[in-house]
């Protein structure tokens, strides 16, 4: 019933629908557009329903449409080749803006030279190395232990054994007699005895030696005519011989035992009675070893 109406009405509305199906789901943003307005004989016309709606190739296929029948109305299955017509919509086409990325040119900074204050040194002095020289260790001069003379004899008269030593000689005076070890008279009537306990011959000390002026051989009677630089030389029994200078003469008491001290350095006394032929007095004479 109405055929033409309904297939013009149908048209109407299938191209709307048409038009809403496609927007959607094409997504694509279409210039806005009002649906078709129908006219007075599309306004009596039953309203129909689109029941089912075939998707619409937006290329331009075919679309078909099944119509329901208004209520109350006789249902008249008639299908119908609807033609989509043509409109003269304007379809937005998404453009994908491709903006090409921007390619800056590198840029070259040059480095940035800052001048450093300059400070000059002075010039290091390169001391020495320091040379720690050892601890200087002085050796103690060494300990000369002195002779130490025997006290004079008890018994003056008295013999004692005799003991050789060399021989002295005092070229100034002509004498040239043995030499013995002891002060005793016995002794002294042989030759020049040597006090015991007194520096030997060239030993360090003061070597003591006595005789007679008057008695027996008078190997001392002119001690007193001994000057100041005149020698005395004492051979040993080993044949070493030893010269003495004298130094000074004087005259002292009879008991006067400082001349037997002994000293530091390699001197010789020599004593006899004085005045000659009295026991008084003693005449000593002073002497020290030639370099």
């Amino acid at each position: 019933m109405f055929p033409s109406r309904l297939s013009k009405s149908g048209r109407g509305l299938a191209g709307a629908a048409v038009a809403f199906t496609v927007l959607c789901t094409s997504g694509v943003l279409l210039a806005e557009r009002g649906p078709a307005q129908p006219g007075p004989a599309a306004a009596a016309a039953p309203a129909t329903t689109i029941a089912d709606t075939e998707p619409v190739d937006p290329l331009g296929a075919d679309l078909k449409t099944t119509v329901a029948p208004a209520p109350g109305q006789p249902t008249a299955p008639t299908a119908s080749a609807v033609t989509p017509t043509t409109g003269t919509m304007a379809s937005v086409t998404p453009t994908a803006t491709s903006t090409p990325p921007t390619t800056l040119a590198p840029t070259t900074v040059a480095p940035t030279t800052m001048a450093l204050p300059t400070t000059t040194l002075p010039p290091t002095t390169t001391l020495p190395p320091t040379t720690t020289l050892p601890p200087t260790t002085m050796a103690p001069p060494p300990t000369t232990t002195l002779p130490r003379p025997l006290p004079p004899p008890a018994d003056p008269d008295a013999s004692e054994p005799v003991v050789p030593l060399g021989r002295l000689a005092l070229p100034s005076l002509g004498i040239d007699r043995p030499l013995y070890e002891g002060i005793r008279l016995p002794t002294f009537d042989l030759g020049p005895g040597h006090w015991p306990g007194t520096a030997l011959p060239g030993q360090q000390g003061n070597m003591v030696v006595g005789g007679h002026r008057t008695s027996a051989n008078a190997d001392f009677r002119d001690l007193d005519q001994l000057a100041a630089g005149d020698q005395m030389i004492i051979t040993d029994t080993n044949g070493n011989t030893f010269i003495y200078v004298v130094d000074s003469t004087e005259i002292t008491g009879p008991f006067s035992l400082r001349v037997i001290n002994q000293t530091a350095a390699t001197t010789a006394t020599l004593f006899a009675c004085h005045p000659p032929g009295q026991v008084i007095e003693r005449i000593v004479v002073h002497l020290t070893l030639a370099a």
